[in-house]
């Protein structure tokens, strides 16, 4: 398996998860699976996100109550296995529960971003497991937002790449953890880059 699609979900939002599913399994690119692990509280999240990173060469987190859209997932890839750098991403659109759409994040993105905010580099990235840091375990109890830390340590370690179309639905609703924690991503994580992150030329 060269690329791991995977999503973590307590299981309470079936009717969410199959339209997840659909929607990865409909651009699902050879040699690639869509794994679906069992979570069941915000314990456990940071570990089975950080172990994640063992199944596959290539990783990317799709959560149980969002969409990928506009065949996002093999272009990543393409974009990865092209250029060889930590994380690839997309723009993503903001939706409610029922798909439509709220507002769009686009633009040129800089690294320096980052530090500010997990936001600048989201979704959808394909991460490169190998550029992530070793050994996170030690560091459990002190990291929060997870995948912010993840995305962040394989940029520091290849840097990015900016595919400049929507990947991506994020679905938001009142009861979604990025609303309840607002601010515990803000920290600093010298990535030691600055400037523009490079865009892919999409070629279709």
């Amino acid at each position: 398996m060269k690329l791991a699609v995977v999503t973590m979900t307590k299981g309470n939002r079936p009717m969410l998860l199959e339209r997840c599913k659909k929607s990865v399994n409909d651009m699902l690119p050879a040699d690639a699976e869509h794994i679906i692990l069992p979570c069941d509280s915000k314990k456990e999240w940071p570990k089975i996100r950080i172990d994640a990173l063992k199944l596959a060469p290539y990783v990317c987190f799709v959560d149980d109550d969002d969409v990928v859209v506009n065949n996002s997932i093999p272009i990543c890839l393409r974009a990865m296995e092209e250029n060889d750098v930590g994380v690839v991403f997309t723009d993503e659109a903001l939706a409610d529960l029922n798909g439509n759409i709220t507002s769009i994040r686009a633009g040129v993105r800089r690294y320096d971003d980052n530090i500010d905010t997990p936001w600048s580099v989201h979704h959808l990235s394909v991460i490169q497991s190998n550029a992530v840091v070793d050994n996170l375990d030690h560091l459990l109890d002190q990291i929060d937002g997870v995948e912010w830390f993840i995305r962040s340590s394989a940029m520091k370690s290849k840097g990015a790449l900016h595919v400049p179309i929507i990947g991506y639905k994020w679905t938001h609703h009142k009861d979604q953890a990025s609303k309840h924690y607002p601010q515990f991503f803000k920290r600093t994580f010298d990535i030691c880059r600055s400037g523009p992150i490079p865009q892919y030329a999409i070629n279709m």
